[in-house]
């Protein structure tokens, strides 16, 4: 309050019954009403000024404006905009709300640098970190699932991976990691880093491919089968490998080649075919 107030509010109060007009002068006429200045000896302080003059007048009424001021800031609470209530409480940080400070007659609120919601993980679902907004408010709560797939021992962050179980559909553990399932044609170490759940020779395939009588190999995601000696692809299926025995009656030496039903060997030695070897032979009896 100016030096030009404090003389207002020192001849308000050197006039009889006008202590109310006094009380609007010092804090504005929102608060008068809350206000019943009985302060006698300060009354009759600024009175007693009246009666001087000059210097003394001077010195008389700086004084006691003075101690009128603070008697006004002591005897009643503050309205808005020059001090806070009572009611300015510390609400914890968890709430952004009151820090129980006082500053500009605002109560203050945590700072948006205040974490209000540390992260959490459950059963795989992390819950993400979050600070105060700077107004009173903690920010909605934001989850998400974790790559891996699970939490750390702790349950503060998402956590490695234990098994491809852990990494949902398209996604393989490796070593803690969950990492993409490759393409048919792309390189490979087992059948569960495949998006086609196949890994032949090294490499991705684009369907089952084994072969328990030879090789299989995959070139450019397609599966070719290799048979060893007396055994073929009969089928053309190469999921299922070289299938067929080649050294039978029925397949001897090839898939197209049966021995002949016909007795042989004639009257002296009569026999009949079989496959020896690959070969159609005649056994006699």
């Amino acid at each position: 309050m100016d030096d030009q107030h404090f003389d207002s509010l020192a001849r308000a109060l050197a006039t009889p019954g006008s202590r109310r007009r006094a009380v609007a002068l010092a804090l504005g006429s929102a608060l008068a009403p809350l206000l019943a200045w009985e302060d006698a000896d300060a009354h009759n302080a600024l009175v007693a000024c009246k009666k001087k003059s000059g210097k003394q007048k001077k010195k008389c009424l700086q004084k006691a404006k003075q101690h009128n001021a603070q008697h006004v800031l002591e005897a009643a609470p503050p309205p808005a905009g020059m001090g806070c209530p009572t009611q300015c409480v510390d609400q914890g940080p968890a709430s952004c709300g009151m820090t129980g400070t006082c500053a500009n007659g605002v109560c203050q609120t945590y700072s948006s640098s205040t974490l209000c919601r540390p992260a959490s993980c459950t059963n795989g679902i992390l819950t993400l970190a979050a600070a105060c907004d700077g107004a009173g408010s903690c920010p909605p709560i934001q989850r998400q699932p974790c790559p891996n797939g699970n939490c750390n021992a702790g349950g503060t962050a998402c956590g490695p991976c234990g098994s491809d179980v852990h990494c949902g559909s398209g996604r393989w553990c490796d070593a803690g990691m969950c990492r993409p399932k490759s393409a048919t044609g792309a390189g490979c170490s087992g059948d569960t880093q495949c998006l086609s759940g196949v890994c032949v020779s090294g490499t991705c395939c684009s369907g089952a491919c084994s072969n328990d009588h030879g090789t299989a190999t995959c070139a450019g995601g397609t599966c070719s089968v290799f048979c060893d000696e007396l055994w073929g692809n009969c089928d053309g299926n190469a999921s299922n490998g070289c299938e067929t025995d080649l050294n039978t009656s029925q397949h001897c030496g090839s898939c197209t080649s049966p021995c002949r039903a016909t007795p042989c060997g004639g009257s002296l030695n009569p026999g009949f075919m079989i496959c020896d070897g690959g070969f159609c032979l005649c056994s006699s009896a």
